[in-house]
This record gives structure tokens, sequence and C-alpha cells, in this order.
């Protein structure tokens, strides 16, 4: 019988989290945003339909689900109230704060941009955005091979960390650096797209 109210009660306390989390998200249209949010949205879907957007409150923050479609395939972006990106509902600093610290490369040697894979080549060439890349060093992460391109960003030195198929390796310095590069650059002309992220074990 204990066991059956327990069962009961665990139930009703699951059923009414679902719920209270249902209340607190409602629909809502592109023009009823603020002016921030809604210009995150264009930047990301660009001349794309917006298919739903809802406003979720958590903890007393407000946030924004946005889904649609980028050449044809289905997009979920989170934003804060300020349009910047969530990472698994964290804003972006609290992202970064959770992300492994920078290791140094293992057997690291200096390599050309020629030399390098061209998705690593792309990579460099997207984020440098048009600065030189100074330097770059090849070696390995945890048993995988790791290209470290050194450039500047308005006058910041920049290492960015990039795996042989393009992807950044998941680390503080990037995501740091992803964030400060996707405020200067708005996405509307595809270059501040979110990154492909490489999470080493």
């Amino acid at each position: 019988m204990k066991r059956k109210i327990i069962a009961a009660l665990i139930v009703t306390s699951f059923l009414s989290g679902i719920l209270s989390l249902s209340l607190n998200a409602q629909e809502v249209k592109f023009n009823e945003l603020p002016k921030p949010v809604q210009n995150a949205i264009r930047g990301q879907a660009g001349i794309a339909r917006v298919e739903n957007i809802n406003i979720v409150t958590r903890n007393g923050k407000t946030n924004y689900n946005v889904a649609f479609k980028r050449e044809g395939k289905p997009v979920e972006l989170s934003l804060d109230s300020t349009g910047n990106p969530l990472t698994n509902g964290l804003s972006a600093t609290q992202a970064t704060a959770a992300s492994p610290p920078r290791a140094p490369l293992s057997a690291a040697s200096k390599v050309t941009l020629a030399t390098v894979p061209p998705a690593v080549q792309r990579a460099l060439k997207k984020y440098a955005h048009g600065a030189e890349i100074e330097d770059i060093d090849k070696g390995t992460l945890q048993g995988r091979t790791v290209y470290e391109g050194a450039f500047k960003n308005q006058g910041e030195n920049v290492e960015l960390r990039v795996a042989e198929d393009g992807s950044l390796v998941k680390d503080q310095v990037n995501e740091r650096f992803v964030t400060q590069f996707v405020r200067q650059n708005p996405p509307a002309n595809g270059v501040g797209l979110a990154p492909s992220w490489q999470i080493l074990p």
C-alpha cells in the first residue's frame, strides 16, 4: 500500500512539473518580441519563415524558443531577452564557464595554411574574417589532431583551435572568442552562424 502511495506521489509530482512548464511557456508573434530578439532571429533565420516562437519563463528569467527551417532542415534557437543565444538553457557566459579549460597541444609543430585540410582552412579564414593568419600549430589533444591558428580580432590576439573536420574544439578560449565574434558579425550574411563544436573526451 505504501509503495502505491509513493508511486502515485511521484507521478503527481512529475505531472505537476510538466504542467508548470507548460503554463510558463506561451506562443507569441514576431512583432511582439523585443527588438534585440527580433534582430537575433532575423540574423539567424534570414528570409526563412519563422514557424513558432515561445516565451519561456523560468526562475524569473524570460527566454525565447524559436523554430524555423534553414535549407530545409529544422532549426531550434533559444535566446535570452537581449538576443544572445543560449546553450542548453545557459547564457553565453555560463556556457563558457561550463566548458573545459584549454590544455596545451602535444607534439606541436608549425604548419602553413596551404598544408592544412580544406575544412580547417575554411574555418580559420571564416573566423579570421579577413585578418592575416599569422601562425598555425599542428598537434594532438587527447589523441586527436588539432590545429591552432593565430590571428588578430579587433587588435586582440586570438588562438583558435580547429579539429580536422573544421569544427571548433570546445574549450573556454574558443567559446569566449566565438561569443565575441557573433556579436561583432551579425549572422544576416551567414558569417556568424553558430559553429559546429568538437567535444574531446
